[in-house]
Parts: structure tokens; sequence; C-alpha cells
């Protein structure tokens, strides 16, 4: 499901909808990107990075073996990373069973 305004222009209402992968709650363009990302075991992203973003990624369930350019991050349930959108990120659901992220992506300032 879309985000749309419920309100003056100042709140936007919005849910995921029940599909597995990749989905966002709102439109791409809004500030901050929201989005949940769900794995089955051993599945993973492919390694990519989000150029002047910072990026939170907060773990829903399950665990995931995040990989952040040359380290790895084991996180679990109730976890949270913060990082630099610039480093590239690979996440993978461990291999216990599946695991849901929320995934913020913020504009730096400049």
């Amino acid at each position: 499901m879309t985000g749309t305004p419920s309100g003056p222009g100042s709140v936007e209402r919005g849910s995921f909808d029940g599909s597995g992968g990749t989905t966002r709650p709102f439109e791409r363009d809004g500030e901050p990107d929201v989005v949940r990302l769900r794995l089955d075991a051993g599945e993973s992203v492919a390694p990519h990075s989000h150029p002047e973003r910072r990026v939170v990624f907060f773990v829903v369930e399950g665990r995931f073996e995040v990989r952040l350019d040359d380290d790895s991050y084991p996180v679990g349930a109730g976890d949270c990373l913060r990082f630099d959108g610039d480093a590239e990120i690979s996440p993978r659901a461990t291999e216990d069973g599946p695991a849901t992220a929320l995934v913020v992506l913020a504009r730096t300032r400049t």
C-alpha cells in the first residue's frame, strides 16, 4: 500500500502489504525512505550501496548476517545497525529461518 496524506500535508500514513521480499509503505520520493526487507532462510541481497544516505537497519524477527564493506555483523531480533550509505551492504538471512528488517534511508545533509 502506498502512503497517503492524512492531514494538512504534514502526516502520511502507510502500511506494508502482506507480500514477502522488499516493500515500501510510502512513495519513493518521500523522506526518509522506509523499506521492509523479508528474506527466506539463507537468502541474501547482492552487495550494493546507498550513496548520500544514512542507513538504519532494524531487525524485526529472525537473524541476519549483515556484510558492510569488509566487515560482517551478526544481528537478531531487536538489534539495530546505523551506518553511512556509502558502505557496501549485503544482508543475508541465516540458515535457521526467515528474517525481517526495517531499513530507514535518510538523505545526508549537504
